[in-house]
């Protein structure tokens, strides 16, 4: 099955907007200036996340489904995730160390911990803000891996209902390492991005509408902005338009693009970004148009060159070894 191109469309608007929202409203706030808001305040851009959540709840599914050996998915999200992530690390700690941005100096034993991936488990400093939504797409990810384990998939809807009943329930009394074990903060997410799967692929019935619904409505248990749930009943109105071949007019190159290199992206864009607007700013640029456009430009040229001539060849070498997985 080839790409989905609207949904690196789809990737492309959720990181662009996350982007936006860190270098507007994010970085005005840390940095105390309004020189980064002239342009626009995207206070809400940092929904993004959220979106990117469901995409992985839909695109995770179609995965397991395609490829039901555990080791064999272990080691194919490992090959895309982890290789180019300890690059991208490598890349942002050595840029803000040698930076004026004091408070994002990291130490090397604070680097080698954040290489795991999940430094909040260990209550250590993250290198990059944008580290905090890769737990709770590694939690999605054991989840998964579980259930192929178990074998277990061909009961995903009734998990859902569970995991949505557990989600609700743990806004009464929050406990943290359940919480976070468990996918109890942001899980309703990938139950949407799952059974937009289903519909998507004519596999479904009556009660994955009914999913998403209770989805929408335990979203009432964990965001408590009015602007937020409209935002994600609008992501949910744009999945129904995909899952029954309505948005194919969404296909656009440059999105396209964004979306392939998207995690690069993501991963780079904050810190280093900040520290690009700072020494703009220092240099005496106060156009808020040009603080926006020129971390902006150098941070999708840098993902670009990154993606296509380092993590593509990376992933593509892991991929080509010969690694029997047997059922």
């Amino acid at each position: 099955m080839g790409r989905l191109k609207e949904l690196d469309c789809l990737r492309g608007i959720a990181c662009i907007s996350v982007l936006l929202f860190h270098y507007t409203t994010k970085y005005s706030e840390i940095f105390e200036t309004n020189l980064t808001t002239g342009l626009l305040n995207f206070k809400f851009g940092g929904i993004g996340v959220d979106l990117f959540f469901i995409i992985s709840g839909f695109v995770i599914f179609l995965t397991v489904k395609n490829n039901t050996n555990p080791l064999e998915f272990v080691f194919k999200r490992f090959s895309r995730l982890y290789p180019i992530f300890w690059i991208c690390v490598i890349i942002t700690f050595f840029t803000i160390r040698h930076s004026d941005l004091v408070n994002y100096h990291r130490s090397f034993g604070e680097l080698l911990v954040n290489l795991t991936m999940v430094p909040d488990i260990f209550g250590v400093k993250r290198v990059d803000g944008v580290y905090w939504s890769l737990l709770p797409e590694l939690a999605f990810y054991f989840l998964m891996f579980l259930l192929l384990v178990m074998r277990k998939i061909k009961h995903i809807d009734l998990i859902c209902f569970v995991w949505l009943v557990a989600i609700a329930l743990n806004s009464f009394h929050d406990i943290m390492p359940i919480r976070v074990l468990f996918n109890l903060k942001f899980g309703y997410f990938f139950v949407i991005g799952i059974n937009f799967y289903k519909l998507k692929y004519r596999k479904s019935r009556w009660w994955n509408h009914a999913l998403i619904a209770m989805s929408y409505l335990v979203s009432f248990f964990v965001i408590d902005s009015i602007q937020k749930h409209i935002i994600l009943l609008t992501f949910i109105f744009i999945f129904y338009l995909f899952a029954y071949d309505r948005l194919k007019w969404i296909n656009h190159k440059f999105l396209v693009t964004v979306g392939e290199i998207s995690y690069v992206l993501y991963l780079l864009h904050q810190f280093i970004g900040y520290f690009i607007i700072y020494e703009l700013i220092e240099l005496g640029v106060n156009n808020s148009i040009i603080l926006l456009l020129v971390p902006t430009t150098l941070m999708l040229v840098l993902s670009y060159f990154i993606t296509f001539y380092v993590e593509k060849p990376i992933v593509n070498f892991l991929r080509g070894l010969n690694f029997s997985f047997k059922k």
